[in-house]
């Protein structure tokens, strides 16, 4: 039975290394999230501007060269950004399944710890068993002289 705990405490020391490396998985994951999304929330303002400055330059009376470079630009920019969202998106699932790891090998750390604190309060019943039988037969023993 002890031996059994000290395999345990092992198998829960690699776990718990685990664990370690999972979150640190997590923040990395975390920053590149968000530094996708920052680059997604500036395209976006860059695309604002853009049809802005475009519908700006229109009532000056810009020529037809100017304003179809104005669309082409828009449109580049609409590509980016939905190419950009496809990142975001890809990221965020990625990121989903680290957390979704992180979670099931915690559940597994938490439930193996209450394995081994069953297992050492049975070694202790036991023992305690044990030694209370051991002191009554001794005691027994020692009643019959």
């Amino acid at each position: 039975m002890k031996q059994d705990i000290a395999h345990l405490t092992k198998y829960h020391f690699v776990l718990t290394s685990q664990l370690q490396k999972i979150s640190k998985q997590i923040a990395i994951s975390q920053k590149k999230l968000e530094h996708e999304q920052r680059k997604y929330t500036m395209l976006q303002q860059c695309l604002l501007e853009t049809r802005t400055q475009c519908q700006e330059q229109a009532k000056n009376c810009i020529s037809s060269i100017q304003f179809q470079q104005f669309q082409h630009f828009i449109s580049q920019l609409e590509k980016a950004l939905q190419l950009q969202n496809e990142v975001v998106l890809n990221n965020q699932k990625s990121h989903d399944k680290i957390i979704m790891s992180y979670q099931t090998l915690k559940l597994k750390t938490n439930n193996l710890e209450e394995l081994i604190d069953k297992r050492q309060q049975a070694n202790h019943y036991y023992d305690t068993r044990k030694e209370n039988q051991i002191n009554t037969e001794n005691y027994n023993r020692l009643k019959r002289f």
